[in-house]
């Protein structure tokens, strides 16, 4: 009898009569594709193999208490189907399962069974399917892991900026007033470039782009060189090509200005039509016929899917750069957390008409040709082009960022721009008034948002900014938060027909929200 009433309190599965069985289920596994140089050979690392110093792996853990649980005679099969020449499962260093190996094996394991995934590339998909066999080789239980590579991703101007950079250059039409403001605001955050290291070449927006790549454990900074391929082309390699830090570049062929980073934007994260986009959208500027990025980038943008892109006018813009006219900014009393800014040129007419005509410009005086804002107000054909401006592309760009970003009137914000065909532009337009929205969004980490924009020298003298309305203005609509620094650029960007933006980079932490959470955008699912 007392032999039978032992027998009662046998384990089943693992847990004694009455006890609930361990569940036969597992995370998913979302990692980083394998494409930084962790030992240094100028080789990605999915390339060599296996490396010592990798730290790109994603561990996958079978626990002690499973493994406690298998019986005399069980095992585990392990299956590998999807992506399988782009992704590697290891043990203790040895290869098991995926490229270079088979796609199933068995194991019986008297330790929790840790193995390593490596991914090849951006959104490589493969499923893991672990089965507990019996003692007769019978599938008892069975269980589906998805494996799930990183897709590219790039920042935007929400997330918190680390380091800024800038080219430094010096001598008739250098830029030290505008390198010193940051030096100042920013200190150690910030890195002037030496200029004559890249032949003085200040468009260091239009090089690069940063982004990264995401997975559970931790996140790679990913740079993205254009072909732009300027003085600048190298900065990149100089800077950032370490490990866990690689230097990426997609398209190829001759460039346009639309292949440039500050056509090339992010949003931040919106939900549209009950869709949500958890890192935002991505959107870039086309302006007909060749005027759109190369066919390489539009596809790699297109195929990365989490940050869905979307198009919009530059038709009227002679750089023909998105971040000339659009911006986002921090505003913590918004329910979306941000404000839109557009450049809008009917703003921008109805401001100076509600200046005093006898305003003095004398800094627009040789760049411009105007003295006073009365002058601007009897330039009929200046307002007749912003009329236009604002009916063909203004207003029908407004009208997209609505659609694709799920935006309302309260989340933008219109603020005063005068665009005017510039020398060399035939019919194309720049900015007359130094372009606001082309501004760099500084927000470290526990320190206020610093916004760093154009001075506009809307006013008589350079001595001061306390008395120039056009920054009054600025300073009133936008979010009371922002703690504003006005930088002179006017003749080392603005005279060349960029502002600070075109003439900045931002490192920027990923974000809270896990790409992760904008799975269902991987096939085209709404939520």
């Amino acid at each position: 009898m007392l032999s039978t009433a032992l027998l009662l309190l046998v384990a089943c599965d693992g847990g004694l009569i009455g006890e609930d069985p361990l569940p036969w289920e597992f995370d998913d596994v979302f990692g980083l594709p394998n494409l930084d140089d962790d030992n240094g050979d100028r080789d990605e690392d999915w390339t060599d193999g296996g490396v010592e110093e990798e730290n790109d792996f994603t561990s996958f853990t079978v626990s002690q208490e499973i493994v406690d649980s298998l019986g005399d005679g069980e095992s585990i099969r392990l299956t590998l189907e999807g992506d399988t020449d782009d992704i590697r499962v290891w043990q203790n260093g040895n290869l098991r399962l995926g490229e270079g190996a088979t796609t199933e094996t068995e194991v019986s394991p008297s330790q929790a069974l840790t193995l390593e995934v490596e991914f090849s590339d951006f959104l490589v998909e493969g499923t893991l399917t672990i089965a507990r066999l019996d003692s007769e080789g019978a599938v008892s239980e069975s269980a589906s892991v998805v494996l799930q590579a990183s897709p590219m991703l790039f920042n935007h101007h929400l997330q918190t900026a680390e380091t800024v950079y800038a080219v430094e250059s010096s001598g008739i039409g250098g830029n030290r007033p505008f390198i010193e403001a940051y030096q100042d605001a920013l200190g150690e955050a910030f890195v002037a470039v030496p200029g004559q290291d890249y032949s003085y070449d200040p468009w260091i927006q239009d090089e690069i782009e940063f982004g990264y790549m995401a997975g559970a454990e931790h996140h790679v900074d990913v740079v993205f060189d254009t072909i732009r391929d300027r003085p600048l082309d190298g900065f990149a390699e100089d800077y950032f090509d370490t490990p866990d830090f690689p230097v990426m570049v997609w398209g190829s062929g001759r460039e346009t200005s639309q292949d440039y980073g500050g056509n090339l934007e992010i949003s931040p994260p919106v939900t549209v039509d009950g869709v949500d986009y958890p890192v935002g959208r991505f959107y870039y500027g086309e302006g007909g016929g060749n005027l759109r990025p190369n066919e390489e980038v539009r596809n790699m943008l297109r195929s990365q899917a989490v940050q869905d892109p979307f198009v919009l006018d530059i038709s009227f813009l002679c750089v023909g750069h998105v971040d000339e006219y659009i911006s986002f900014v921090p505003d913590s009393t918004s329910a979306k957390g941000f404000k839109m800014v557009v450049g809008d040129a009917a703003a921008g007419m109805a401001f100076v008409d509600s200046i005093d005509a006898s305003h003095p410009l004398p800094k627009y005086r040789r760049l411009h040709g105007v003295s006073t804002v009365g002058e601007l107000q009897d330039e009929q054909h200046l307002r007749n082009l912003q009329a236009e401006i604002q009916e063909d592309h203004i207003e029908p760009a407004i009208e997209v960022l609505k659609t694709e970003l799920g935006l309302t009137d309260d989340d933008i914000v219109r603020i005063p721009a005068l665009y005017e065909e510039a020398a060399g532009c035939q019919t194309w337009t720049a900015a007359l008034i130094p372009g606001t929205a082309n501004l760099i969004v500084a927000n470290m980490e526990g320190e206020a948002t610093r916004i760093f924009a154009a001075d506009p020298f809307f006013r008589a003298t350079d001595e001061t900014q306390d008395d120039d309305p056009f920054i009054a203005e600025i300073e009133r609509l936008l979010p009371a938060e922002l703690e504003w620094y006005w930088l002179d650029d006017w003749s080392s960007y603005h005279a060349l027909l960029g502002e600070v933006h075109c003439g900045t980079n931002v490192i920027r932490t990923p974000p809270e929200r896990d790409w992760t959470q904008g799975l269902h955008l991987l096939d085209g699912e709404e939520n």
